[in-house]
């Protein structure tokens, strides 16, 4: 009988107050800041109109990015830094290794390649990341494109902004 009560409540008692502040203090202390992520662009994710061709185009001459990124210390509820700064996508990165890129940033910036590649170009390729957040988009582009791109991410969180410099002298 008091085994039986102990699998039915004891797993909960494990997972909630006091114990959940144990567990997330130990989750804290383990989990890595600096991992290393890959992505591969997938144009079927890329919500912009393309014809078919152009679209094979674009999925062939994209290349896997393996890249490292520093990321904020796992999320806590009820911290308002974590909640303010969605420290859950830095949790998702780290547990999954890949990042949050969104494969919209990720085509735009292969068709411009392409594009300068075809016309047989040597200009650099200039890329804006607009509230960059964790660096997830800005950090692949400058992966992928290691030489001959300029790439400069803007992020008003001071927090972000210090793991995107970060990440970027890994």
């Amino acid at each position: 009988q008091c085994l039986e009560e102990f699998q039915d409540e004891g797993l909960v008692r494990l997972v909630t107050t006091p114990w959940a502040t144990l567990w997330r203090g130990l989750d804290r202390l383990t989990a890595a800041r600096d991992v290393t992520v890959s992505l591969k662009f997938r144009m079927e994710e890329a919500r912009i109109h393309l014809s078919e061709g152009s679209r094979i185009l674009l999925a062939n001459n994209s290349m896997p990015v393996t890249f490292p990124m520093s990321l904020h210390p796992p999320h806590i509820l009820g911290l308002q830094d974590a909640e303010d700064g969605y420290w859950f996508l830095a949790d998702r990165i780290r547990a999954f290794e890949s990042p949050h890129c969104n494969p919209a940033f990720q085509a735009v910036a292969e068709m411009l390649d392409f594009h300068r590649t075809l016309k047989g170009s040597h200009w650099p390729l200039y890329l804006v990341d607009i509230g960059a957040h964790l660096g997830d988009c800005c950090l692949w582009a400058a992966s992928r494109w290691p030489t001959g791109a300029n790439i400069l991410a803007v992020e008003m969180r001071q927090d972000h902004s210090a793991n995107i410099r970060r990440a970027s002298k890994l």
